[in-house]
């Protein structure tokens, strides 16, 4: 079973993924990487780019945050979702941080 992950763009990522809000469906366990990587394919290697360095981690400029907690707090971007639910996942990009 699955459930459904609400994404907001706010800053700069709205502006790259010129989108404000989408929705995306995801098995039980998947990982918050493993789905937001599957977001950025579909707005190219501008979006993959501004969000992830080379390495696959974070950029600095970059803050996620799940059903209002920083995904840095609780497990990074291996934090698993649980299935049948529906979560709020805010990606803000700020073009004033360091990195």
């Amino acid at each position: 079973m699955g459930g459904v992950l609400r994404v907001r763009y706010l800053g700069l990522a709205r502006r790259v993924v010129d989108v404000e809000e989408e929705t995306i469906a995801y098995e039980a366990g998947v990982t918050v990487r493993e789905v937001l990587g599957r977001l950025m394919s579909r707005h190219g290697t501008n979006a993959q780019d501004l969000l992830f360095t080379g390495r696959g981690t974070l950029r600095p400029a970059v803050r996620l945050l799940l059903e209002e907690e920083a995904v840095e707090e609780h497990r990074g971007l291996d934090r698993r979702l649980a299935g049948d639910e529906e979560h709020l996942l805010v990606v803000v990009v700020d073009p004033f941080a360091g990195g």
